[in-house]
Order: structure tokens, then sequence, then C-alpha cells
């Protein structure tokens, strides 16, 4: 942006020494050409690295997006094959470098125009400041923390639409159409004024076309008439010009001569339209309540409802109280009088009743549901959750128990052997489930499963050991 600026600074500036009575050959206008040629490969390189950093970017974002894998290393040769970069290092290159210049003709309407050199650069040169925009873009989302990450996951580009919308969206949206208005006629004030002067009559022509008269005579656009062409070079003409076009007034005192005039002309009406329809879009939305305005509105709707409903019903029952005495008038004994009053009466007690909830705009109702069912949604998912550990820990327990193997030794109650117990030395017979093992009845032995009813399990019991014994 510093770089563009500095040359159509350099290119203008060399451009109006020239329409001044300076030579196009003189030293101060080729030092000023060498300033505007440095600042032109300067901003070609700046250019070309941030072509490379974005293609980077591009292969940055496919890896976290579509998983490709991520080489940090970029080749030149991807910034090369963009058409785009080739566009704008065209726009950007065209200047006049030092030591260099030359004149070329134009027929306009019978006219003949010649135009320096110079002129064309500064123009091409003015088309540069384009750049400037994504200095403006950057300026408008500066603001914005973590832009890129919220872009990933929102899927929303934030570009330069979105920093225009954002523009047009704030408290301060008339003040950037104002000043993109401003800029817009100053750019096409100097277009127009360039186009429609000819360098027949600058200090330093050698032009051959100079020395026709239709260089020197020109006709009125109409073709009726002509005059004595002279260059306008007051800035502020041509700015008055772009500016009643812009705004479809029109006037009509001053008019352009060449067809490249009326195409500027042309462009300048169109925009001029634009931008009248996005003013009065943003003008409009600025107007609008906002949702707190809309509930204050209201709730000033409900107290002038409380203090009329007063009168409305004062009005009712002293109209019952003529009826009762006899004293009604024609208009008061008519139905309608006690209907109206009675509509009244109905339609501001309505308004009295509403509660806080009803006196909200439609963003604040909208808030207020989103707000519930997001506490809705925490003590559901709360609910869920207790509901869900309980079932883990039953769970648990059932697994518990069926991991435990029928066959494992039960622990014995208190009281239920007597003595110490000893140490089976030979095969307990316990492991059959008799329950005796082989120190006697004084023993200790644990039943490894219980018998059913009706089986004892000593003495005289139909269970066969495994000794032959009964």
């Amino acid at each position: 942006a510093i770089c563009v600026s500095v040359g159509a600074a350099a290119a203008l500036l060399s451009n109006e020494i020239i329409v001044n009575g300076v030579e196009p050959r003189a030293p101060v206008s080729d030092l000023l050409k060498a300033a505007n040629s440095v600042a032109t490969i300067l901003a070609i390189c700046f250019v070309f690295v941030s072509y490379w950093y974005k293609e980077l970017w591009d292969r940055l974002h496919r890896h976290l997006t579509r998983g490709h894998h991520l080489d940090v290393f970029v080749p030149y040769l991807p910034v090369f094959t963009s058409r785009r970069f080739w566009l704008e290092a065209v726009i950007i290159v065209g200047h006049v470098p030092p030591g260099y210049t030359f004149e070329f003709e134009s027929v306009s309407v019978n006219n003949l125009a010649v135009y320096r050199a110079e002129t064309l650069g500064a123009m091409l040169n003015v088309c540069r400041l384009y750049l400037l925009w994504w200095l403006y873009t950057d300026w408008m989302l500066y603001d914005l923390p973590n832009r890129h990450t919220v872009s990933h996951f929102a899927k929303v580009n934030f570009g330069s639409m979105f920093a225009l919308k954002r523009a047009l969206n704030s408290w301060n949206a008339f003040g950037h159409i104002l000043g993109f208005w401003g800029i817009l006629i100053v750019v096409f004030g100097y277009f127009y004024r360039s186009f429609e002067m000819t360098s027949c009559q600058l200090v330093g022509s050698t032009h051959p076309g100079c020395d026709d008269v239709t260089a020197k005579i020109w006709y009125t656009p109409n073709g009726m008439s002509t005059f004595e062409k002279h260059n306008d070079l007051y800035m502020w003409n041509a700015c008055w010009f772009i500016f009643i076009t812009m705004t479809t007034v029109g006037y009509g005192d001053i008019t352009p001569n060449t067809h490249l005039g009326r195409f500027i002309a042309t462009v300048a009406c169109f925009l001029g339209l634009i931008i009248v329809a996005v003013a009065t879009g943003a003008l409009t939305n600025l107007m609008m309540f906002s949702p707190g305005e809309d509930s204050a509105l209201v709730l000033i709707e409900r107290e002038k409802a409380r203090i009329e409903i007063r009168g409305t019903a004062v009005s009712i029952i002293a109209l019952w109280w003529r009826k009762m005495r006899g004293t009604l008038t024609r208009r008061q004994a008519h139905p309608d009088t006690y209907f109206g009053y009675k509509s009244d009466f109905q339609t501001f007690k309505a308004k009295t009743h509403l509660d806080m909830e009803d006196c909200m705009g439609q963003g604040a109702k909208i808030d207020k549901v989103c707000s519930l069912v997001q506490i809705i949604g925490d003590r559901v998912g709360e609910m869920a959750k207790h509901l869900y550990s309980e079932a883990l820990e039953k769970e648990k327990a059932e697994a518990e128990i069926i991991r435990t193997p029928k066959w494992a030794p039960r622990t014995p109650k208190a009281g239920s052997f007597q003595g110490t117990p000893k140490r089976s030395k030979g095969r307990s017979m316990s492991m059959f489930g008799l329950g005796v093992g082989p120190g006697g009845a004084g023993s200790f032995s644990s039943p490894t499963r219980s018998l059913p009813p009706g089986v004892e399990g000593v003495g005289g019991s139909p269970h066969r050991g495994r000794d032959g014994g009964e």
C-alpha cells in the first residue's frame, strides 16, 4: 500500500508539473519518474510475496479441512501460473520510465485530442490504489479475535465482502459511504479532466496533429456549432461535473466533448445510483428501533392505557347516572355511545394486563426463548447424566455377581464352629458337599454348595461319596 501510494503520488506530481508548463524531459520530471519506477518494482515484489503466502495458506487450509499432506516448501511456479497475479502485475507495472515520453492522438466527435504519456501513466497509477482496499479490509477486521479459527468452524469467509457488510451495518455506515463517495468524485473528476484536455496547448508538445484545425477548433456534441478549444485545468469544475452526474441532476453547464469523457460520465452515473441506494438502505437501518426501544414503546402504551381506562370508566359511570336520572341527551341515548365506551374500555383493559415479557420486542423475545431452551437443555443433561450413572452402577453390580463363581466358599457366620479349626492333611469330604472333614465332628469345613430340601448332609444320607461310604 505504501509503495503504490508513493508511486501514484510521484506520477500525479510529474503530470501536474508538465500540465503547468514544465518540459517533459526536465530533470525534476525524470526524478519523479525514477521514484515511480522504484516504487513500481517494490510493489510488484510485495504482490508476489503476498501471492506466495496465499498459496501457503491454501495448503494449510486443505491440510486442516481435507487432511491433505502439508508441504511448507512452496515453489514459485504456482504464483507464476496464477492469472490473477499477472492481471495485478499488468495494472501495477504501467508507468512512464525516466527519460522517456511520447504523445498519441484520439479523434472524438470530429475533434482531434492529443494526450501525453505522463497523463496516461498518472491515470494508470491512480488505478493502483485499489490495493488500498485490502488495507481497509484488514482495518475493518483487525478487532475480531481468532477470526481464522471462527471462520473455519462457522464456514464463513471473513473477506472483503464481510468487511463491507460490517461497515454498512454499523453506526458509522453513513460516514463510510460519504468517504467512499468523496474518493470516487475526486478520482473520476481527475479522469474526466485528463480526457477532456489536449496536450497541443501544453509546453513541449511536438505532435504533428496539433497543427490541424480540428485540434484547435472543436465541435459541440451535437455538431451544430464550433468553439475554440481551451484546457480547463480547474479540478473543482471536473469534480462538480462528476457530482451532479452521480446525483442524476445534470445542470448542463459542463458537457463532455470526447468519447472517453462520456464513458467516464456514464460509469459515474451508474455508480451514483448504486451509492444512493446503499446510502438509503444504511440510513433506513439506522432509523429502525432497537429491541430495547421497542420494549420501551410498548411499556409506554401500557401506561397510557392505564390512564385512559380511568377516563373511560368515568364516562361510563356518568352515562349510567344520567340514564338513571333520565337526563340523557339524544346523542348520549344513542346505543353507539355506550358500545363505543365499552369497546374502548375493553381495549384499554387488554393493554393494561400486558406482562413484562409481552412488552419485549421481537428480538428480546427470541433471546428469552433461546435462554429458556438453554436452561432446559442443561437440566435435561443433568438428569440424563444422573440416570446414566445409576444404570452404570447397576450394570457393574450385576457384572460382579456374574463374575463370582458358584463354587466359591461362603463366609462362615460367627459362632458356627467350636474350637480351633484344624488344617486337614487328607482328602476332605467337604468338597463333595457332606460338610464333614476328616477331623471328625469337631472339625471345621465349609460346604461348597447348599443341598436340596429333604437331603441330609450327615448320617443316613443317600448321597454316596467317592470312597464308597454312605
